[in-house]
């Protein structure tokens, strides 16, 4: 009873192995007791072993406690013992039927009812639950690896490294009782070094790892390796300080190394000691060597999601560097026509026509100077319209979007059969320049592929202004399209995109519907400012991939 009530209340998997193993001592001593001195006494028989021997039977018991106190793995010895335990009860179960069976053969009845009651209720329980220990379920009832398990499904649902390494870490302590530990991982693609970005109580650590003699080891051998083997392995080998001074580490129990196939160190995971102070088994390193290959799995893919992130900022720096050089080269082309050849040249030329036709009196030349006149204002809107679609004046007047919008519907009724107008919702309220020229340039190429893809008859462009200054400004395009089409990229326009990188720029949100009968709407929300942008839409911000063109 008191061994019992020690195993209910200690939680520390290593005294309860210990108190185990004295459990199995003393059962082992009362099986040699039944057997070598109850059984022949029944049976009439001589005892098996000399009267000093089975005396000395109870040591084992004393010889258990010692045992436990000094032996490096107490998993393999309490393995040994209840196999010996199970074997002994098996002999002692038989012994005792035997006994029985000679009781009754002489008509002792009462005796061997008796006997065998005892027998069966002393006996059975124990070696129902020792044999199918043995014969069943062999994993140490000390040890769960179902928090290893739950890291590996979580290194399937993120790409952020630090993630990854946290869920490395929380499934490691969570399945051997918080052990101390640190964790290396490559910073970039390029990097020369492992870094330390995890430390849990395992003081003097260096702070990098060089990719050199002692990685390029780790890539060779199991991805699960035990400190002292690594020390071996590497005794004669030239190492940095940095790796001497990891590799001779005394709290260090087990190097694990995650890794992308045979050629590349992704992280190392230091582990120490179990705090059951046992050393780690044959299972342990399995279960570990299973995450750390999920591991380099994730770690890889996320490797590759970070290079497709920076190509992304790449070309989006790209991107957004040749809009700039666009709109400067617009705006000044527009500049320079409104201000050298229209307001120069082509007014000059106005001018002298008007104060030259009062004085000419021959009506031919007359009519013909007439008609330069008229040609020459033609010429004038003409360029004047140009400039306005280079670059729109309106444009810099905060409050000038909704004249910007009205020329372009315009512009678009000029050349398209249907019918297209502006609806204006709100009050108005100032607006920034750069959201103004996205919010035109969406509005733009919305038109430009409705008049193109969609077959429609009639187009509506909606400007909602904010009710309330933290609420957000809405652009509509509607249109009732029968050609059944889905608003999609198609290979080679970049439309679309470009629709969607203006909206990246406003720090707004692009959606594209269907109405159900026919038609499609462009529905865009975005800030009026970029400074007082409110946080729901900061939320949803839209980053569509370039690269998926």
């Amino acid at each position: 009873m008191l061994l019992l009530d020690a195993y209910r209340q200690v939680r520390i998997a290593h005294v309860r192995r210990q108190i185990r193993l004295i459990t199995a001592a003393c059962l082992i001593t009362a099986c040699v007791w039944l057997v070598c001195r109850v059984v022949p006494l029944v049976l009439a028989l001589p005892p098996p072993l000399p009267d000093a021997v089975i005396d000395l039977v109870p040591i084992i018991i004393p010889l258990a406690y010692l045992m436990s106190g000094v032996a490096s793995n107490l998993y393999t010895l309490e393995r040994l013992v209840r196999r010996v335990a199970s074997e002994l009860l098996i002999v002692t179960l038989v012994a005792s039927a035997v006994s029985a069976t000679a009781v009754i053969a002489a008509q002792e009845w009462q005796a061997a009812v008796i006997w065998w009651a005892l027998v069966l209720g002393v006996l059975s329980k124990p070696l129902l639950a020792w044999t199918g220990r043995l014969g069943g379920d062999r994993r140490d009832p000390d040890r769960s690896y179902t928090a290893l398990r739950q890291a590996r499904q979580l290194l399937t649902t993120s790409l952020d490294p630090m993630v990854l390494l946290g869920a490395i870490r929380d499934g490691v302590q969570g399945a051997f009782g918080r052990p101390p530990m640190a964790i290396y991982h490559g910073a970039s693609d390029n990097a020369r070094e492992l870094i330390l970005v995890q430390q849990d109580t395992f003081p003097d650590l260096p702070p990098a790892l060089p990719l050199a003699t002692l990685t390029n080891h780790l890539l060779r051998g199991d991805a699960v390796r035990e400190a002292h083997e690594l020390h071996v392995a590497l005794r004669a080998a030239t190492l940095s300080v940095a790796e001497e001074a990891a590799v001779r580490h005394q709290g260090i129990a087990l190097w694990c190394v995650v890794r992308q196939g045979s050629d590349k160190v992704l992280a190392v995971v230091l582990i120490g000691t179990d705090v059951s102070f046992e050393p780690y088994r044959a299972d342990d390193r399995r279960e570990l060597t299973e995450l750390m290959d999920a591991a380099g799995l994730a770690l890889a893919h996320s490797s590759a999601y970070e290079r497709v992130r920076q190509t992304e900022g790449v070309l989006r720096e790209l991107f957004d560097a040749m809009r700039r050089v666009e709109d400067e080269t617009a705006a000044e082309l527009a500049r320079e026509v409104h201000d050298e050849i229209i307001n120069i040249y082509v007014q000059l030329n106005i001018t002298s026509l008007q104060q030259l036709l009062p004085r000419v009196t021959d009506q031919a030349m007359r009519a013909e100077l007439e008609l330069l006149l008229e040609s020459e204002r033609g010429l004038s809107k003409a360029l004047r319209i140009i400039c306005e679609r280079l670059h729109p004046t309106g444009l810099h007047d905060p409050m000038g979007l909704p004249g910007v919008l009205r020329d372009l519907t315009r512009r678009v009724l000029a050349a398209w059969p249907g019918s297209c107008e502006l609806q204006v919702e709100g009050e108005a309220i100032p607006i920034d320049s750069t959201i103004q020229l996205e919010i035109y340039r969406i509005a733009r190429e919305a038109l430009a592929n409705a008049v193109k893809h969609a077959e429609a008859t009639t187009m509506t462009v909606c400007l909602r202004y904010p009710a309330r200054p933290d609420h957000a400004l809405t652009l509509v395009i509607a249109d009732n399209g029968r050609s059944g089409k889905a608003i999609q990229a198609r290979p080679g326009h970049w439309g679309l995109h470009n629709m969607h990188e203006s909206a990246r720029a406003a720090g707004g949100v692009l959606e594209f519907e269907r109405a159900l009968g026919g038609g499609a709407r462009v529905v865009f929300s975005c800030p009026p400012s970029r400074n007082d942008a409110p946080e729901p839409l900061g939320a949803r911000l839209v980053d569509q991939p370039l690269l998926s063109a």
